[in-house]
C-alpha cells in the first residue's frame, strides 16, 4: 500500500477535520525527550526505536486512521512501513517531520 506524504499545511487541515473523530490518531514516533520539548496537540507517543515498538502498536485499532510523523520524516517513515506490515490500513506521514510543521509556524504543545 502506498503511504501519502503529506505536507505539515495538509496534516493540520487533517486534523482540524477530524478533531472530534475518535477513529483519527496523531502518533508521534520520536524519543519521550524530543515529545516533551514539543509535539503536535493531542498526540500520542511510541517511540519507534523502543525494543517493544511492534509489542506497543499491537495494543492500537488496525482500522483507525494514523497520521505519523517524527523529526525529519525518516522515523515515521520506517514506522508507517512496520504498521503497514502489521496490517494498519489508514497511513499517512507528515513530509519532513515535526521540523517542517514547526519551520511552517503551526501550532504546537
Amino acid at each position: 500500500m502506498a503511504i501519502e506524504d503529506l505536507e505539515p499545511q495538509k496534516c493540520l487541515e487533517l486534523i482540524e477535520e477530524n478533531q472530534d473523530n475518535p477513529n483519527f490518531i496523531i502518533l508521534d514516533v520520536r524519543g519521550s525527550d524530543e515529545y516533551a520539548a514539543g509535539h503536535v496537540k493531542n498526540s500520542i507517543i511510541i517511540d519507534v526505536r523502543s525494543p517493544d515498538f511492534k509489542e506497543k502498536l499491537e495494543e492500537l485499532d488496525k482500522d483507525k486512521n494514523y497520521l505519523v510523523y517524527c523529526k525529519s520524516g525518516m522515523r515515521s517513515k520506517k514506522a508507517a512501513k512496520i504498521m503497514d506490515e502489521m496490517g494498519f490500513k489508514n497511513l499517512c506521514t507528515m513530509k519532513k517531520g515535526f521540523q517542517n510543521w514547526v519551520a511552517c509556524g503551526l501550532p504546537q504543545e
